[in-house]
């Protein structure tokens, strides 16, 4: 086998063997944690590296460390042996009863309760089915869907998914801002957008442009901006701690009777559209095609 043949083929259970390495710190802790010895650990590894054409692992008598090619690596590895090993599942699974997991990458919404829902529904039926969550901001949830660690993703508007296939999920978001209970504005019934004109504000990230908040939330008015968040609940304490109002959406805090923030939300009315994502032309397993029929359902 020529030398750029051999490059185009990973072995897993080479990559196996790395990642062994990663998680045990050492050459000797991973082939004992392999039941495989020493030398042949370091043998696979230099195979590896001669497959990737890169040093992958800086050796030492105590740790083994990895480059920056290793470094890259790790994620992706983690990722094929997921992949392989939930595709064996799926393979191997007897008789016709659907089985497997669905990855779902989400944005923080309370239409996330949906998901949830036909998860418990399709587990009812197919209790083999496995439904693994990872919340997480926009880019996140896109760089998983992307590189395939998604099944689906989460996504509310107005994030850019013009690259995937899409449904519509059922229930909108509203916004409006997040205060503190002591806060005059929490015995508001609502919120005129051009009040925020002079208030400290924090925003979610995805609605922050280099000369303030996106034109998508409407004539914003000018206003002291604090920072920005990709998680609701961080924003929630750094309301908490004083720093400012958040922009937000209802349903994830600031419901609970304890809590220390209210949500009082936009009027008029501004609200996103969900939407499930995943990527086009990638062939659904049985257990996903199932739920995305179901999801589509609750339209």
């Amino acid at each position: 086998m020529t030398a750029d043949k051999e490059r185009g083929v990973l072995d897993l259970r080479l990559l196996e063997s790395f990642v062994a390495i990663v998680d045990e710190g050492t050459i000797s802790a991973a082939a004992e944690s392999l039941h495989v010895s020493q030398p042949a650990l370091s043998r696979r590894l230099r195979v590896l590296e001669a497959q990737v054409g890169q040093q992958l692992v800086h050796r030492s008598n105590k740790t083994a460390t990895l480059t920056d090619a290793g470094a890259r690596l790790r994620d992706k590895a983690r990722t094929l042996l997921n992949l392989a090993a939930e595709t064996m599942r799926e393979v191997s699974a007897e008789g016709d009863d659907i089985s497997g997991e669905i990855r779902i990458g989400a944005a923080e919404s309370a239409a996330f309760r949906v998901i949830a829902s036909v998860a418990k529904q399709l587990q009812d039926r197919h209790p083999a089915v496995r439904c693994s969550v990872h919340s997480g901001g926009g880019r996140a949830v896109e760089d998983g869907l992307s590189s395939g660690e998604f099944s689906f993703g989460l996504f509310i508007e107005p994030w850019d998914i013009s690259r995937f296939e899409t449904t519509q999920m059922p229930h909108p978001d509203r916004w409006g801002i997040l205060v503190r209970r002591d806060s005059p504005l929490a015995d508001s019934d609502s919120f005129a957008l051009e009040a925020l004109a002079g208030l400290d504000v924090v925003a979610p990230e995805r609605v922050v442009t280099p000369t303030g908040v996106s034109s998508w939330l409407g004539s914003a008015p000018t206003m002291n901006l604090k920072g920005t968040y990709n998680l609701l609940y961080n924003a929630k304490l750094m309301v908490e701690e004083g720093v400012g109002v958040a922009i937000g959406i209802d349903g994830i805090v600031g419901r609970a009777p304890g809590d220390t923030v209210t949500f009082v939300p936009f009027e008029p009315s501004v609200t996103s559209r969900l939407h499930l994502a995943w990527l086009p032309g990638r062939r659904l397993t049985p257990a996903e095609q199932r739920f995305l029929e179901l999801i589509r359902s609750r339209r």
